[in-house]
């Protein structure tokens, strides 16, 4: 487990998954603000990794799941 600069604890692979979830976000970023067409394709390349999935989370795994679970209040409070 790894603290963060807020104070909380995380494990090391829970602080991967946020590191990728920013480095979507700052991809989503570009393409918006900047228009590029290279953010555009590697955020593609990206999402074509990802299992298919219905709204309802259908198709993701338990362990997955609690990641979300255990994430999701952080990126709430980095977001505020």
């Amino acid at each position: 487990q790894v603290a963060s600069a807020t104070g909380l604890v995380l494990s090391k692979t829970d602080r991967e998954r946020l590191r990728f979830l920013a480095a979507c976000a700052d991809l989503r970023m570009q393409i918006v603000l900047a228009s590029n067409p290279a953010a555009k394709s590697r955020l593609d390349a990206v999402c074509s990794l990802c299992p298919v999935t219905t709204p309802g989370g259908e198709g993701v795994g338990a362990g997955e799941l609690a990641a979300a679970a255990r994430i999701h209040p952080l990126l709430e409070r980095a977001a505020a």
